[in-house]
Formats: structure tokens, C-alpha cells, sequence
């Protein structure tokens, strides 16, 4: 549907001008930007009746107040995050939620660029979005966490097994092997979390920044129930090999200290992570240079967290914070 279609379905957009059609992320959404009143802001529309990645049983649509929720009460609470103008249905098929639109760059797309001090900075800030995100909805329960993280890892490393010998490249056996030793050693910490509605889905490309400031963490929809530390988990795999000081800065933002249980279930994400998302069984979706390269970062990790044995890891240790607290 195109935006002069939903001026047509949607109040809002009264006395409103398209500014841009975006084309970015992997949420399978519709993205416009558009002015009013000299004022920006971001459409976003989707199926409706599309299956929701994250929430079992649970289609985009059954999902829109949860996310509006979620948003609004991170808001009040302080969380830099946008603000919800305005949601809904357009038709039995299609939803829709209208924020304002945060300017400046992703920091995929700027890291780069930014001094470390900054960087650091940054990740503070959302840390402490972050914490106030899951101070907003304390007290909810899931009974399923551990078979939820779990069961997708013991899938995958059994469809790449079988598959083995038809493969291209493989994973280094060492790591594969220690990984799996880590998790089902430390697997009873999926027992006893600290539950709240997370974001699910933090990472460098839905952090945004402006000339080395935090503007605010983006794109809810894939909220759900589960461990606050869970929020953490891309945080603390990939990132931390490209950017530590932005990694840094989100743990202490967080969790001020943090404590060996802290890294402990963090290196159990890590490998859960690099299982779950193991690239070689899906050769038809990844190229082989993205597969190569992907295990290649993999690898670098799990030597930076010394083979899942040292507390805190090597890559954390290696920074110098004397000058910025």
C-alpha cells in the first residue's frame, strides 16, 4: 500500500508529507518517513496476520499492544526510546504504529567513527535504557526459558552433524565441542533468572547516535518475555570483538559491577549463540563468504573469552577506563 493510499486509512497522516520509503532491517515491515508540522516521524506497517518470530502462537497483530505498552511504560520510566503518536488497523490484514523518528546514524553504520571514549559513553547510556526498559514490567513469569533457549541449539547442532560430511567448511571441533560442554555445565542458570519483558533484539543496528551521543534504542518488535540478562546476548558476542569500549559501557551502565555470575551466564549466551546460529546447515541463505567469515568472528570470540574459562574475559581486561569514570 503506498503512503498516498494510507493518508486515506489513517488520520494522522492528515496534512502530512512523505519524506522517504525506507528499506532497512529484517522485521519484514514497511517503513515511511514523513513530515508534519515541521516535525518528523516513522510509519511503520506489516501483516497483521504474519507469525510473530519470537512469541509462540502469536501473530503481529495479536502482538501491536503489547508493543505499545512496552514502549509507552519504558518511556515513563526513562528509557530513551520513541515515543508512540499513534496505532492500529487499517484493514484485516494490515497494522500499523507511528513514533517520532530519531535522527542520527545507526551505530552499525558509525562505530567507526567514533572515539572510544565516546563509544563507551554511548553503551552506558543504553545500559541504563536498557534497565529502565525491564524496570518498566518487573514481576512476569515464564515456565519454559530453559527449554526455550535450549532446544533450538540442540536442533541445530544435529542437523549440522548430519549434514557434516556435504559441507564446504566446517567448525573448528574444538570449539564446537567446548561449547557444548559449557552449556551443559552451566545450563541449571537458566533456572533461577530475573524475568521482564526484554527488547530482544539489541544490537549496534538499532542503536542510534548522533555526533557520539546516545539517541535511543529502536525497533520493539520482537519483545517478549525472558532473562534481562537475554537483552545482553548480541551485546556481548560479536560486538565486543568490534567495539569493546561500547560493550563495556553497557555492562557498567547496567549492572555497575559486574560479578562473575554475570559473565558467566553471559559466556552461556555466547555459546548458545554461535550453536544456535551456526550458518553451515543454511548454506542456501548464507553465502559461503558471509559463512567463512561468520565463523571466523566466532572463533576470534571464543578465544578472547579463553576457551569459556576466564573471569572476566580477556577482551575486558585488555581496556583502560582510568580516564573515563
Amino acid at each position: 500500500m503506498t503512503f498516498k493510499e494510507l493518508k486515506k486509512r489513517i488520520s494522522f497522516l492528515d496534512g502530512s508529507t512523505l519524506d522517504d520509503q525506507i528499506d532497512l532491517g529484517s522485521s519484514g515491515d514497511t517503513k515511511f518517513l514523513f513530515n508534519k508540522e515541521d516535525k518528523k516521524y516513522l510509519l511503520r506497517v506489516q501483516s497483521s496476520n504474519k507469525k510473530d518470530r519470537s512469541i509462540r502462537g502469536m501473530t503481529i497483530g495479536d502482538k501491536l499492544e503489547m508493543i505499545v505498552d512496552v514502549m509507552k511504560r519504558s518511556k515513563e520510566e526513562g528509557a530513551f526510546v520513541p515515543y508512540v503518536f499513534d496505532y492500529g488497523k487499517i484493514d484485516d490484514d494490515l497494522v500499523y504504529i507511528i513514533t517520532d523518528f530519531l535522527s542520527g546514524q545507526s551505530l552499525y553504520d558509525s562505530a567507526k567513527d567514533i572515539p572510544n571514549l565516546n563509544q563507551y559513553e554511548i553503551g552506558k547510556e543504553l545500559g541504563l535504557t536498557l534497565k529502565n526498559i525491564h524496570k518498566a514490567s518487573q514481576g512476569v513469569k515464564r515456565d519454559d526459558w530453559k527449554e526455550f533457549v535450549l532446544s533450538p541449539v540442540y536442533g541445530r547442532v544435529e542437523a549440522y552433524r548430519k549434514m557434516k560430511h556435504t559441507l564446504p567448511l566446517l567448525m573448528d571441533e574444538e570449539m564446537e565441542s567446548r561449547l557444548l560442554e559449557y552449556i551443559n555445565e552451566h545450563k541449571q542458570l537458566l533456572e533461577d533468572v530475573q524475568f521482564s519483558i526484554i527488547h530482544n533484539d539489541v544490537h549496534d543496528g538499532n542503536v542510534v547516535q548522533d555526533l557520539g551521543v546516545f539517541m535511543g534504542l529502536i525497533d520493539f518488535t520482537e519483545v517478549m518475555v525472558g532473562d534481562v540478562l537475554y537483552d545482553h546476548k548480541y551485546l556481548n558476542h560479536s560486538t565486543v570483538y568490534e567495539y569493546p569500549y561500547f560493550a563495556a559501557g553497557v555492562l557498567h551502565g547496567y549492572f555497575g559491577e559486574v560479578t562473575e555470575d554475570v559473565w558467566r551466564r553471559s559466556y552461556l549466551y555466547i555459546a548458545v549463540n554461535i550453536l544456535k546460529y551456526n550458518p553451515l546447515p543454511h548454506l542456501d541463505y548464507f553465502t559461503l563468504e558471509e559463512a567463512t567469515e561468520e565463523l571466523r568472528v566466532n572463533e576470534v570470540m571464543f578465544k578472547e573469552l579463553h576457551k569459556m574459562e576466564q573471569f572476566p574475559p580477556k577482551w575486558y581486561e585488555g581496556l583502560d577506563f582510568l580516564n573515563f569514570d
